[in-house]
């Protein structure tokens, strides 16, 4: 999967090398499980604490409408969990080009998400007994204390408008996505809302029993 945006620099900025295996045990419910590998393109990759994702997600299907809650666990130099909910539809067109299904996927994705935070405070003496207490005590007359602060809460709202190109074999999808990320507490959050486009293609092995 390659991701572009024009809010990256480079905008070509990302590409995911994924494997999984799906089981399908009624026609209402269905499981995957699979493992992504992250392969950003930037100059400096070394801020990026996740390189790995191991994820499961139960799928339920009613018609055309599915319900999907899926569970990652996010590693690399740091570790995190992400929960996402997605409600989608499908709506499905005759075609005349050759493919064996055209349909069009609208989802509405929420994440939620934990984070380890971290603020460090410096305490400053107001009088030399304070000052000569601080240093007794901690080694110093300007002591810092880090506190480790775990949040857990709403990551990102999206919409995202996809749609699907199927052969016999070859599945193509291309995404249209509006995302809007929300912080956390104690997080500074660094993006705004932004759109992006994505396309992938995935190819399915039918094995012989």
């Amino acid at each position: 999967t390659g991701y572009w945006s024009r809010d990256f620099v480079p905008k070509y900025y990302l590409t995911v090398a994924s494997v999984g295996y799906t089981h399908v045990f009624t026609k209402y419910f269905s499981a995957l499980a699979g493992y992504d590998r992250y392969l950003y393109h930037v100059e400096d990759a070394s801020f990026i604490p996740y390189q790995n994702t191991l994820s499961v997600t139960p799928v339920f299907d009613i018609k055309k409408a599915s319900l999907s809650i899926n569970y990652s666990f996010y590693f690399g130099d740091k570790s995190v969990h992400r929960i996402s909910t997605m409600l989608g539809g499908r709506i499905e067109f005759n075609n005349d080009f050759g493919y064996k299904r055209i349909a069009l996927l609208p989802m509405a994705p929420m994440l939620f998400g934990n984070e380890t935070f971290y603020e460090t405070e410096t305490w400053i003496p107001r009088t030399r007994i304070q000052a000569l207490r601080y240093y007794r005590d901690y080694g110093t007359i300007y002591p810092t204390f880090t506190t480790e602060i775990k949040e857990f809460g709403v990551m990102n709202y999206a919409f995202s408008l996809p749609i699907s190109l199927s052969t016999k074999n070859l599945n193509l999808l291309l995404t249209y996505c509006y995302t809007i990320p929300k912080a956390l507490p104690s997080e500074s959050l660094t993006f705004s809302e932004s759109t992006y486009l994505m396309a992938s293609a995935s190819y399915t092995l039918r094995l012989r029993k």
